[in-house]
């Protein structure tokens, strides 16, 4: 997957023997390797807390808490995703297990459409718990802000599966994206996560 960076125009010679390459479709630097990417990670978009390398939508069903009806819920989650490294200035752990991300606050745009494309009641939303807002699903029959904290860390939520018949209630949606899209939110990793990659419905 294409990562993208951003470089400004009087480091584009040393980006582009450093193995960076301008796409002048889209205006657009990138590199076209985690491996290229480590050694031009200065110029990694501000703002993003992870790179998803292998994009995925999860999908379920659940019963909005306000009107009760039957309502599809959605998440962005990776398989292979970059997080920025801590301890180390300009660097990026490679991650290679399966994560949800919720309380998203910053996405790619190119991302977003996609979802909103399919799913158009993920949007940006307030409640009383997060007045600053986040993207968040809705009821697509009350239009009830569905929280995140209810969809990922509840008992018997969509998104925490305990068990493969849970799980297997859940469908992953590959994303098709010519780069790297970004995000702005908390990522998980756990049982729930492994048994969603195990069961879950694949498109």
């Amino acid at each position: 997957m294409n990562i993208p960076l951003n470089i400004p125009e009087k480091h584009a010679e040393e980006a582009k023997q450093a193995g960076a390459i301008y796409d002048p479709d889209v205006q657009i630097w990138y590199a076209p390797s985690v491996e290229i990417f480590q050694k031009l990670s200065r110029w990694a978009y501000d703002g993003y807390s992870a790179i998803l390398l292998t994009p995925l939508i999860m999908t379920a069903k659940r019963k909005c808490w306000k009107c009760q009806a039957d309502t599809t819920v959605v998440c962005p989650v990776a398989e292979k995703f970059l997080l920025p490294d801590e301890e180390t200035e300009y660097s990026w752990e490679l991650c290679e297990y399966f994560t949800s991300f919720s309380d998203v606050t910053k996405i790619s745009p190119k991302l977003l459409k996609t979802i909103q494309e399919h799913f158009p009641s993920y949007k940006w939303g307030t409640s009383s718990v997060v007045p600053d807002g986040y993207y968040a699903n809705h009821c697509t029959h009350c239009g009830a802000i569905q929280g995140d904290f209810y969809l990922h860390s509840e008992p018997d939520s969509p998104f925490f599966a305990h068990t493969p018949e849970e799980t297997s209630q859940v469908t992953l949606v590959p994303v098709e994206a010519a780069y790297s899209p970004m995000i702005l939110g908390g990522d998980s990793m756990g049982d729930s996560d492994d048994l969603v990659q195990q069961y879950a419905v694949r498109k």
